[in-house]
């Protein structure tokens, strides 16, 4: 029996984006009144999904976003307004953290752990040691991912919520010490995805297909790389920068030293979220249901490896991969290396 082709695969996703979903898809906007319509087809997509590998943890509904830090996966959701913490050891899940509306990215930072809010347009702290949020920081409009260099946070302003935005996106430096925001930095049409590495800011522009490198000392951004369609993830390892092309399902190499992309990995259809652990970086395909191992010192792709349903988000603890399931309401946690 034939199944379902990787047109209509994609076009479950964005349709199961529209309103509910990951704030890092490809591209297609919102779509109105299809809820019946996605409902079914992902119904149908899921009848012949493979039996994902590992263990499978319920989270609720919409995972999208994972960070990891004391002991505890922590998981936040694009249709609510928590993150929640699960044991590491146990699987179990701790009790919900409110933070803003639309939590989208994470990050870890001396013992505190940022979340950014897309559509409050603030970044919650919360502590990891007592579970407790602090006063909402401000950042730029719809900020997207988050990433940390000395004692500032940057956050990837998208602007590209609802309602009336003008402009390109930016990137909002905010002090740590301090809470407040410095001046935007021009990064191009829609950032959603910040790496550091060498003293340098990377920030991935989705609407522009470019990675635009940023001095961290100066705060100034340097000439754009091209990459593939709709880079959406970002992650460094061993000297390269690599970014998920969402739009194109590859994976382009960029030398630190040099800027140059290199030629790029075909991968899953719609590469979401990088990790990187024991010389191998993994790619989760949405539209495909898979991770993706690549050496790292070969480039080479391995064989596709099975997970839940619309896979949007990685983490790494220890000798264990979590993958964020966005549309089966699940984390897959498997062994590596």
């Amino acid at each position: 029996m034939r199944g379902i082709d990787g047109r209509t695969a994609s076009l479950v996703g964005r349709l199961r984006a529209a309103g509910r979903g990951r704030l890092l898809w490809c591209a297609g906007g919102s779509v109105a009144g299809v809820g019946a319509v996605a409902t079914a087809l992902v119904l149908t997509l899921n009848a012949f999904a493979a039996t994902p590998v590992g263990t499978q943890i319920p989270v609720g509904e919409y995972p999208n976003y994972l960070a990891v830090a004391g002991g505890s996966l922590y998981v936040d959701f694009g249709g609510a307004q928590t993150v929640t913490p699960i044991s590491s050891a146990t699987g179990k899940s701790g009790k919900p953290v409110l933070v803003g509306v639309g939590p989208s990215g994470m990050v870890v930072a001396g013992g505190t752990l940022y979340v950014a809010s897309y559509n409050d347009n603030t970044v919650t702290p919360i502590s990891i040691t007592t579970g407790r949020p602090g006063a909402p920081i401000p950042a730029g409009r719809c900020p997207k991912a988050l990433a940390v260099a000395g004692g500032t946070l940057y956050a990837a302003d998208s602007r590209d919520c609802a309602g009336p935005v003008g402009g390109d996106g930016t990137v909002t430096p905010i002090s740590i010490g301090t809470g407040k925001p410095g001046t935007p930095i021009a990064v191009g049409k829609v950032p959603v995805a910040l790496a550091v590495a060498d003293g340098i800011l990377y920030a991935a522009d989705r609407g522009g297909n470019t990675v635009t490198p940023i001095s961290i000392a100066t705060g100034k951004p340097g000439t754009p790389i091209a990459v593939g369609e709709e880079p959406v993830a970002l992650a460094v390892a061993d000297g390269i920068l690599y970014t998920a092309n969402c739009g194109s399902n590859t994976v382009t190499p960029i030398s630190i030293a040099t800027g140059k992309p290199d030629t790029p990995i075909a991968v899953g259809k719609e590469p979401l979220a990088l990790a990187v652990a024991d010389g191998i970086l993994y790619a989760a395909n949405y539209g495909s249901n898979t991770v993706t191992p690549i050496t790292i010192a070969t480039g080479h792709s391995g064989t596709p490896i099975p997970v839940g349903s619309g896979p949007s988000a990685l983490a790494v603890a220890g000798r264990t991969l979590y993958v964020a399931n966005h549309d089966g309401g699940t984390v897959t946690a498997f062994k590596i290396g």
